[in-house]
């Protein structure tokens, strides 16, 4: 079994080539649909992992945290800092802009350097809610904020090519989807 990272896009790709048997991604509920659709087209299979919520983080003194009720107006003044490439960050700034959010979308993949940036610009990033729970670096530096207008959710599922799965990869399938629920 081979195991590498990329983004859905990237992985889809390598599955329809089949450079890769099955991949992990993660969709956003903003891009799950023409997701969804791409796999369909290349007659792909696909199957839910978990379902998350996305939420919003900042410095654990930013002052969003001293404000009783947050809107993503309350938010958009802030800087806002992913990871990824230029395709991420341009799809985070449509979903931003929809809010109004005016500046560039900063792009840092290095972990502890965006965790600085966060907290010396008082920035703000995103996050699946299980991937903030299961990091210490995260949660010694950030806290979530509770913004009343914003749905944004995440999936995590599994693509491959149904007639090309091995016992192993079924294996494999059955206890991912075990361990996550």
């Amino acid at each position: 079994i081979w195991f590498c990272e990329g983004f859905s896009s990237d992985i889809i790709a390598a599955i329809e080539q089949r450079q890769l048997n099955l991949g992990i991604i993660m969709t956003y509920s903003t891009d799950k649909e023409t997701t969804q659709q791409r796999i369909l087209e290349s007659s792909l299979e696909y199957k839910t992992l978990f379902v998350d919520k996305v939420k919003l983080y900042v410095s654990l003194n930013h002052e969003l945290h001293e404000k009783n009720t947050i809107y993503m107006k309350d938010v958009v003044p802030y800087s806002y800092v992913t990871g990824g490439n230029v395709v991420v960050a341009k799809h985070s700034q449509q979903l931003l802009q929809s809010y109004g959010y005016q500046k560039d979308v900063e792009i840092i993949n290095n972990q502890q350097l965006r965790l600085r940036y966060l907290v010396r610009q008082n920035a703000f990033t995103s996050l699946p809610d299980r991937l903030f729970q299961s990091s210490v670096e995260y949660q010694k530096f950030l806290k979530p904020i509770h913004v009343q207008d914003l749905q944004w959710e995440c999936e995590l599922g599994v693509v491959y090519h149904a007639d090309e799965i091995r016992p192993l990869e079924e294996i494999l399938l059955q206890r991912m989807q075990e361990k996550i629920k």
